[in-house]
Protein backbone atom coordinates (compact mmCIF):
# COMPACT_ATOMS: atom_id res chain seq x y z
CA UNK A 1 0.00 0.00 0.00
CA UNK A 2 3.01 2.33 0.59
CA UNK A 3 3.95 2.10 -2.74
CA UNK A 4 0.44 3.08 -3.84
CA UNK A 5 0.67 6.29 -1.50
CA UNK A 6 4.07 6.89 -3.19
CA UNK A 7 2.60 6.98 -6.52
CA UNK A 8 -0.15 9.27 -5.50
CA UNK A 9 2.48 11.06 -4.16
CA UNK A 10 4.17 11.15 -7.05
CA UNK A 11 1.44 12.32 -9.02
CA UNK A 12 0.86 14.90 -7.25
CA UNK A 13 3.91 16.43 -7.98
CA UNK A 14 5.55 15.62 -4.80
CA UNK A 15 2.90 18.01 -2.77
CA UNK A 16 2.60 17.17 0.83
CA UNK A 17 -0.19 17.00 2.39
CA UNK A 18 -1.70 14.48 -0.24
CA UNK A 19 -5.06 14.45 -0.86
CA UNK A 20 -6.71 10.96 -0.93
CA UNK A 21 -9.68 8.87 -2.42
CA UNK A 22 -10.14 5.69 -1.01
CA UNK A 23 -11.34 3.85 -4.10
CA UNK A 24 -8.50 5.07 -5.70
CA UNK A 25 -5.82 3.73 -3.51
CA UNK A 26 -7.47 0.22 -3.30
CA UNK A 27 -7.19 0.20 -6.72
CA UNK A 28 -3.51 1.40 -6.93
CA UNK A 29 -2.77 -1.19 -3.65
CA UNK A 30 -4.87 -4.17 -5.03
CA UNK A 31 -7.03 -4.56 -1.55
CA UNK A 32 -10.54 -5.30 -1.98
CA UNK A 33 -11.50 -4.84 1.36
CA UNK A 34 -12.30 -1.90 3.46
CA UNK A 35 -11.18 -3.55 7.07
CA UNK A 36 -7.77 -4.49 4.96
CA UNK A 37 -7.74 -0.22 3.79
CA UNK A 38 -7.96 0.61 6.99
CA UNK A 39 -5.61 -1.77 8.85
CA UNK A 40 -2.72 -1.02 6.59
CA UNK A 41 -3.59 2.72 6.98
CA UNK A 42 -3.33 2.18 11.23
CA UNK A 43 -0.63 0.32 10.76
CA UNK A 44 1.22 2.67 8.33
CA UNK A 45 0.03 5.39 10.76
CA UNK A 46 1.40 3.68 14.06
CA UNK A 47 5.49 3.14 12.10
CA UNK A 48 5.27 7.02 11.28
CA UNK A 49 5.82 6.00 7.70
CA UNK A 50 2.96 8.61 6.85
CA UNK A 51 0.76 10.65 9.35
CA UNK A 52 -3.22 9.91 8.38
CA UNK A 53 -5.66 12.60 9.12
CA UNK A 54 -8.95 11.13 8.17
CA UNK A 55 -12.07 13.66 6.66
CA UNK A 56 -14.59 14.63 9.25
CA UNK A 57 -17.32 15.61 6.31
CA UNK A 58 -19.13 12.71 5.09
CA UNK A 59 -19.71 14.46 1.81
CA UNK A 60 -16.27 14.82 0.96
CA UNK A 61 -14.88 11.42 1.02
CA UNK A 62 -11.00 12.47 1.10
CA UNK A 63 -8.46 12.17 3.60
CA UNK A 64 -5.10 14.00 3.52
CA UNK A 65 -1.84 12.08 4.48
CA UNK A 66 1.47 13.65 5.07
CA UNK A 67 4.51 11.47 3.14
CA UNK A 68 7.70 10.91 5.43
CA UNK A 69 9.43 10.57 1.87
CA UNK A 70 11.33 13.90 3.06
CA UNK A 71 13.54 11.68 6.02
CA UNK A 72 13.46 8.89 3.12
CA UNK A 73 15.50 11.65 0.70
CA UNK A 74 17.55 13.14 3.08
CA UNK A 75 18.89 10.90 5.55
CA UNK A 76 18.33 7.45 3.52
CA UNK A 77 19.36 8.85 0.53
CA UNK A 78 16.61 7.66 -1.52
CA UNK A 79 16.20 10.20 -4.67
CA UNK A 80 12.72 10.80 -6.64
CA UNK A 81 14.67 10.09 -9.78
CA UNK A 82 13.09 9.08 -13.18
CA UNK A 83 14.02 5.42 -13.24
CA UNK A 84 14.08 3.41 -16.94
CA UNK A 85 12.63 0.27 -15.41
CA UNK A 86 9.95 -0.08 -12.76
CA UNK A 87 12.13 -2.67 -10.76
CA UNK A 88 15.00 0.04 -10.42
CA UNK A 89 12.25 2.45 -8.50
CA UNK A 90 11.41 -0.24 -6.22
CA UNK A 91 14.77 -1.55 -5.45
CA UNK A 92 15.41 1.96 -4.55
CA UNK A 93 12.82 2.16 -2.55
CA UNK A 94 12.53 -0.62 -1.05
CA UNK A 95 16.13 -0.39 0.56
CA UNK A 96 15.48 3.27 1.62
CA UNK A 97 12.74 2.00 3.66
CA UNK A 98 14.80 -1.04 4.54
CA UNK A 99 17.48 1.60 5.93
CA UNK A 100 15.06 3.78 7.70
CA UNK A 101 13.68 1.17 9.69
CA UNK A 102 17.10 0.60 11.12
CA UNK A 103 17.27 4.20 11.93
CA UNK A 104 17.08 3.99 16.30
CA UNK A 105 14.96 7.21 16.17
CA UNK A 106 12.40 7.97 13.61
CA UNK A 107 10.71 10.95 12.40
CA UNK A 108 7.51 12.20 14.73
CA UNK A 109 5.20 14.73 13.07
Amino acid sequence: MYLGLFQLWNKNRFENPVDIVRKEVMLLSRIGSTHSYYKTIKDLHEWVYIEYIPSKNPLRKRSVIEMINDELKNICQVEHSRHRAFSNFLTNTISGLIAYSFFDKKTAI
